[in-house]
């Protein structure tokens, strides 16, 4: 009874912590799309990445708990689960690692921008692939927080409408 109960509480939390990272990854996408659409104008503009895109949230839930409230009452959703645990991998460091590309991005940008070297073209065609491949990465992500969030929703109002019945 115990473990079900820590399991019910891990979910219950985890489930109030999706919305606010659905939130940061849409910010994430707009971010990332004006900073590409700025390396067409030659004015670029940094994105101005969430600090709240990070993976923090699931350092506070019981990660065992949760995988057995999955596996034991919604098991349709336990790959949908594992498959946000990967990804928190690529969104917990993101903030870092776009950062780190765009520095280098810049420092290379400006070297060869000083010497009018033909690869600036090239440099920005690279960061433009990198962007639009996270861009997707993004994307996929929001589609399966929905579908952890929808799942939910969707058997809570099957249960308000048995009881109404």
């Amino acid at each position: 009874m115990q473990r079900d109960d820590k399991a019910t509480d891990a979910h219950r939390f985890f489930k109030s912590s999706l919305p606010g990272l659905k939130s940061s990854i849409h910010h994430a996408i707009a971010d990332l799309r004006e900073f590409r659409e700025s390396l067409d104008l030659d004015e670029v503009v940094d994105p101005v990445l969430s600090v709240s895109l990070n993976d923090k949230f699931l350092e506070k839930v019981n990660l065992v708990a949760l995988n057995r409230y999955y596996a034991k009452n919604e098991s349709a959703n336990l790959e949908h689960f594992n498959r946000l645990l990967v990804d928190s991998n690529f969104f917990g460091d993101y903030r870092d690692y776009i950062t780190n590309q765009i520095k280098y991005f810049r420092t290379v940008y400006l070297e060869r921008a000083d010497d009018n070297s033909g690869n600036i073209l090239r440099m920005k065609e690279k960061i433009r692939t990198v962007l639009d491949k996270d861009i997707l990465r993004f994307e996929d992500i929001l589609e399966n927080i929905d579908l952890l969030l929808q799942d939910s929703s969707k058997k809570m109002l099957t249960t308000k409408l048995k009881y109404r019945s």
